[in-house]
């Protein structure tokens, strides 16, 4: 079976294609929008030098890196339930005494009540069984007075170039990948409902103006496969679709856009 991005992340462990999976974590890491948000959310915990930071679902770990750099004298712990991610972001830290990752499960983190002063996690609640119980999880092993914050993407603002039928249907189907597509904008709700102070609400458009860089990351291509494969469209309408897609960008017209929400709480 072949990797689908939209599922694939729930357990990159049993995927059959995990270098599709690194591709595209990759290549979100080097975009403007992406870099932009992820220092803007690092921002809002308010990190000292030596602060102990929890970053949970780290995959890679590039946060690690950047996290650590804003706490140079302190700790920073990375959290992925992925074996092959946690291998990948231990080769990414080695050599830095002050990054530690750790295999663990998002939903039941081994540590104690209060260990950290700022825990963060990043498009992983979209994936994730219970989004609920992993930032209740997150606001237990923050201390008092310490920060959570988490950056997730709503997809339903998802919006592509194509806009016929069979494009519409594609789009549809892309999102109902997702395990939790609104997760972004319940961020605020989900964060007070586990007695978090919300200080901090933004939301960074994520734009994608060429067809190839659009496929590694919405995986445009293999959606359309899928949706022939079931029957959700003809293969000729997934083909005009795609079609379409190539003309705009051909024309230097295509685009695709996704809304990313990052909320940070304060723990009492």
């Amino acid at each position: 079976m072949r990797t689908f991005l939209a599922d694939g992340f729930r357990n990159v462990d049993a995927v059959a294609d995990d270098d599709k999976i690194v591709r595209c974590l990759n290549f979100l890491d080097n975009l403007p929008d992406v870099r932009a948000y992820k220092e803007r959310s690092i921002d809002t915990l308010r990190l000292r030098p030596d602060c102990r930071v929890a970053d949970v679902a780290c995959g890679l770990g590039f946060d690690l890196l950047r996290l650590h750099r804003h706490v140079p004298d302190g700790r920073v712990i990375g959290f992925d339930l992925s074996s092959d991610l946690v291998a990948a972001a231990r080769r990414l830290v080695a050599g830095n005494d002050g990054i530690e990752v750790r295999q663990a499960d998002a939903h039941a983190i081994d540590e104690p009540e209060g260990t950290y002063d700022a825990v963060r996690i990043d498009r992983s609640l979209q994936h994730l069984d219970d989004p609920k119980r992993v930032v209740s999880e997150m606001a237990r092993i923050a201390r008092s007075g310490g920060y959570v914050s988490a950056s997730e993407p709503d997809w339903q603002t998802f919006r592509l170039t194509a806009g016929d039928a069979a494009g519409e249907r594609l789009k549809a189907e892309w999102v109902a990948g997702f395990r939790n597509p609104g997760i972004g904008g319940a961020l605020v709700d989900v964060l007070a409902d586990n007695g978090l102070e919300i200080v901090d609400h933004f939301v960074q458009p994520l734009l994608v103006n060429q067809f190839n860089d659009a496929d590694v990351v919405f995986d445009i291509q293999e959606n359309a496969r899928r949706c022939v494969e079931r029957g959700i469209v003809s293969r000729d309408q997934a083909a005009a679709t795609l079609n379409s897609l190539r003309a705009s960008d051909a024309a230097g017209r295509f685009w695709a856009l996704l809304s990313i929400h990052t909320v940070t709480g304060r723990k009492h």
